[in-house]
């Protein structure tokens, strides 16, 4: 098994005392992009839009080191595991901690039969972590990339 950079993490379910947490970290991950992509970020709207959406049930918060370092969510269908969310703080980002929690869905779906599928910006450099552990694109719209997780497929050694 190909070693990682990270600390072992820790998984617990989100609660509802988690939800400034959760925010920051998308608002901090995601500020970037929105601006590239559409010239400006609107705080009220973000914050609003985070509200509407988040689903802490579906939720796991990232500990690594003991501290809270991230969270995602997924859902569960007959066939696929959706990863609806995946955010990494940026200071600990590049330390092998995503690509963990992606290995380890693909382990779960795995032994459900089952594909993982994932949404990405267009413009977010996570699309190569996903392309690297196997993710192809099967959509897109003006905004994101579809990507889904077939089956294991063999890595090129080049």
């Amino acid at each position: 098994m190909p070693q990682t950079k990270t600390r072992q993490i820790v998984l617990r379910d989100a609660v509802a005392a988690d939800f400034e947490f959760v925010r920051r970290v998308h608002h901090e991950t995601m500020k970037g992009y929105v601006k590239d992509f559409f010239g400006s970020w609107d705080g009220d709207y973000q914050d609003q839009r985070f509200a509407r959406t988040y689903r802490p049930e579906e939720a796991r918060i990232i500990l690594s080191g003991g501290r809270e370092v991230g969270w995602f969510a997924q859902r569960d269908s007959a066939d696929d595991i959706p990863l609806t969310e995946l955010y990494v703080a940026p200071g600990s980002q590049n330390h092998g901690i995503g690509t963990q929690i992606l290995r380890d869905l693909i382990s779960e779906a795995q032994g459900k039969t089952k594909t993982v599928s994932l949404g990405v910006m267009k413009n977010n450099p996570a699309r190569r972590l996903y392309e690297r552990e196997g993710f192809r694109a099967v959509g897109e719209n003006e905004y994101k990339i579809f990507m889904k997780w077939l089956g294991k497929e063999p890595r090129s050694k080049g």
